[in-house]
């Protein structure tokens, strides 16, 4: 799941290589597990939801 995660971000546009996108478990929970994604774009000026947005969809 973590790798699948890191390689979704990689394919959109405006995500960087490097640093590469990260994939953590942060927590283990009653109804399931928690999950971070970290990753850099390029253009943070153009706003960041829409590039958050494009990776969880």
């Amino acid at each position: 799941m973590l790798a699948l995660l890191t390689d979704i971000a990689g394919r959109r546009p405006r995500v960087l290589p490097d640093p590469a996108p990260v994939a953590q478990v942060r927590e283990l929970a009653d109804s399931g597990t928690n999950l971070e994604l970290g990753l850099w774009i390029s253009e943070p000026e153009g706003g960041s939801q829409n590039v958050r947005s494009d990776v969880l969809v």
